[in-house]
């Protein structure tokens, strides 16, 4: 019996021993995979990090007096629609200037029938037919909470009716060419 009790005491021992060298490389190996997912999760958060702070872009159709801008990018001359956009997280305190740059391309030849108020918020600089249906506008914009915006109109009666596109840069910033439809 003691020979039995000994033998099983060597054989509990042996495999708590064996068990243990067994499981020490895993701990090191569960170290490393956790710190290499700690190391991803942290790019992955400095990404999501940096894309939340980069100046974002909005281009919208507004109806006058509603708080919300319409869920489409038909612009009514009747209901007196305008087109807007504006740029949010920019890294400028209150009062600053920023220099923006519009581009429209109409579907006709003609004159531009648009219309963007001039007040101490924005002002047009300068403008220029560049084609005989594209004409592109230098504006002083006021940051105003770490944003700009402005909007336009068109005369109701005289605007053609068809795609737009508009070409925006802010600053050194260009936001692409964007369509919009005027549809009556």
């Amino acid at each position: 019996m003691k020979i039995l009790q000994k033998l099983s005491l060597t054989v509990v021992t042996s495999s708590i021993s064996v068990c243990a060298f067994a499981y020490i490389p895993d701990l090191f190996g569960a170290y490393e995979r956790g710190a290499e997912q700690a190391r991803q999760a942290n790019a992955r958060d400095a990404y999501y990090y940096e894309q939340m702070n980069k100046p974002q872009f909005y281009f919208e159709v507004w109806k006058p007096g509603k708080k919300k801008p319409k869920h489409n990018l038909n612009l009514s001359l009747k209901k007196g629609d305008n087109i807007c956009w504006g740029v949010y997280n920019l890294p400028f305190e209150n009062g600053t200037i920023v220099y923006a740059s519009e581009l429209f391309t109409m579907p006709y030849n003609g004159g531009f029938t648009g219309a963007s108020p001039n007040e101490t918020r924005q002002k047009i600089t300068a403008y220029q037919q560049v084609q005989v249906n594209a004409i592109g506008f230098d504006k002083q914009i006021l940051v105003k909470n770490g944003e700009v915006n402005t909007c336009w109109t068109f005369h109701p009666t005289i605007t053609p009716k068809g795609q737009y596109f508009l070409n925006i840069g802010v600053g050194n910033t260009e936001f692409g060419n964007r369509s919009f439809n005027i549809v009556d």
